[in-house]
């Protein structure tokens, strides 16, 4: 079930972003960053972890999981969607416009 909890961790920090362009990426920003290393492992897909130096003294630094290409962001919300809550519906929202535009490829 580990499927389960990464679902979970992505309701809680993870994000999907509709950009102007017609673009959508999926991302999981987080201060622990084996916690967004093992849910890459568990997602599956080719992602990238970008490091945020703090901007502060008083902040930690931020690791994120981030996946741009449409593939791969199909790809795991598809896995994570039956687990989601939270972000559900953006999740079932961003697969039927990606599943839009593979039709029409557009």
């Amino acid at each position: 079930m580990e499927i389960a909890w990464a679902a979970g961790l992505f309701d809680g920090e993870g994000c999907v972003h509709f950009a102007k362009d017609g673009r959508i990426a999926a991302r999981l920003a987080m201060t622990d960053r084996s916690s967004v290393e093992r849910f890459g492992q568990i997602i599956g897909v080719p992602w990238r972890c970008y490091v945020e130096k703090k901007r502060s003294i008083k902040w930690k630094t931020t690791y994120s999981w981030h996946v741009t290409r449409t593939p791969y962001v199909r790809q795991a919300l598809a896995k994570l969607v039956p687990f989601l809550h939270t972000k559900r519906q953006a999740a079932l929202k961003a697969l039927a416009y990606l599943e839009h535009k593979r039709q029409w490829k557009l």
